[in-house]
Order: C-alpha cells, then sequence, then structure tokens
C-alpha cells in the first residue's frame, strides 16, 4: 500500500515491495523455464514440465502485477493479481509433481515437498476465496497470517526444489 492502516505515507516500504515482488516474479519465471532441462528424457515428463511452466511464468508475471497494482489503490486489479499468482503456482506444482513422479531419475521427495505445497496453495486459495474478509480487524488478521504462511511456503519450496536442481546438475556431471 501506498499509505498505512493508520494513514502515514508508505513509499518507501512500497518501493521496496515492488523491487522485491518484483524480482521475485523474475526470478520465478527463469526458475520455471530453466527446471525443463531436467526433464527432456522421458516424453510425458517434458510435456508436464513445459506445461508447469508456462504456468510457472504467468505465476512470476502476476507477482509482477501485484507488486503495481497497491491494495489501497487498484483493490479489484491488486485481488485478480493475487489469484492468478496463486491459482498458477498451484497449476505450476501440479504439474511439476506429476512430472517429478512420471521420470523414474529424478527424486521422489521433490515431488512429495510440491505435492504438500500443493495442499498448502489449495488451502490458501481457499482462504482468499472463502474465508473471512478484511471488512473486520479478526478477518484481515486471518488473511495476513494465511498470506505470510503460504509466502514462506512458496520460499522453503522454491529452495527445497533448488537445492534438488542443483544436485542434478552436480550428479550429471559427475557421470560426464
Amino acid at each position: 500500500m501506498t499509505v498505512t492502516s493508520s494513514g502515514e505515507p508508505n513509499l518507501p516500504s512500497a518501493v521496496l515491495f515492488i523491487i522485491a515482488l518484483t524480482m521475485a516474479g523474475l526470478g520465478l519465471v527463469v526458475f520455471f523455464l530453466a527446471s525443463t532441462r531436467f526433464f527432456r528424457q522421458v516424453r510425458v515428463a517434458r510435456a508436464l514440465s513445459w506445461l508447469g511452466s508456462a504456468f510457472g511464468v504467468i505465476s512470476g508475471l502476476a507477482y509482477i502485477a501485484i507488486a503495481f497494482t497497491p491494495a489501497n489503490l487498484l483493490i479489484e486489479p491488486h485481488y485478480h493479481a493475487v489469484l492468478a499468482a496463486f491459482r498458477a503456482f498451484l497449476a505450476v506444482v501440479v504439474f511439476y509433481t506429476a512430472a517429478i513422479f512420471v521420470h523414474k531419475g529424478y527424486p521422489r521427495i521433490y515431488g512429495a515437498a510440491y505435492l504438500l505445497f500443493a495442499v498448502l496453495l489449495a488451502a490458501y486459495l481457499w482462504l482468499l476465496t472463502q474465508g473471512p474478509g478484511l471488512e473486520t480487524t479478526q478477518g484481515a488478521v486471518i488473511q495476513a497470517v494465511g498470506q505470510k504462511l503460504i509466502v514462506y511456503a512458496a520460499i522453503i519450496c522454491t529452495g527445497f526444489q533448488s537445492y534438488g536442481a542443483l544436485r542434478q546438475v552436480s550428479l550429471a556431471e559427475r557421470s560426464t
């Protein structure tokens, strides 16, 4: 938001938020485009990873849209960008979970991690669409806590998946 809930200017935080979320969105785009390389050998896994990556690009771009639509000024576009980002991310993890389980050479632990994250994403999407609204203090607190939890879960899951990808690169380099 460009102002705090108490009405104070929030420009420094807003600028940092825009920078951070834009970088995160771009990072997701690059990460998911690069992730397809691990699934080239198995035709079905390759197709699933490309579908996942297409949704990864959408999710990353939606994160950028969130950054540039302050909730206090553009609530409708902001809310739609949030829904698009997390719905697309759910599609990403569903497709990549399937790709990992289809590909015999990729460790299943990473598919299981995506599966757990998919459950968390689905729960968060339910909270966003069916949970308490922001009109009450209690509803705002519940929504804020849910938002923080899913963001931390996304960071942990993406970090874990990055670690797995690096391990795959390392194993491939050692075998050549």
